[in-house]
């Protein structure tokens, strides 16, 4: 918690840190990147896609570039 005895140096650095460590939570990312097209049919009636889990941070850039930029905590696929 800020208290009263805080800088207003100490405040823009934990403001600071806070930023940062938003945009290295991970968030799942259909497809490799936002937009991206890669749903193949599988046994039966199902779909699946490719996943990536990556940070928000490079999530954004991506979203931004609209390419894949090839960083990810973990890839993996899913089918429903």
């Amino acid at each position: 918690m800020i208290g009263p005895g805080m800088t207003s140096r100490a405040k823009q650095i934990t403001a600071l840190l806070a930023i940062l460590l938003v945009l290295f939570l991970p968030k799942q990312v259909d497809c490799g990147y936002p937009g991206g097209e890669c749903a193949r049919p599988a046994s039966g009636r199902r779909m699946c896609r490719a996943y990536d889990v990556e940070p928000i941070g490079l999530f954004l850039l991506e979203w931004v570039a609209g390419r894949d930029l090839g960083f990810a905590y973990s890839r993996g696929e899913t089918c429903q």
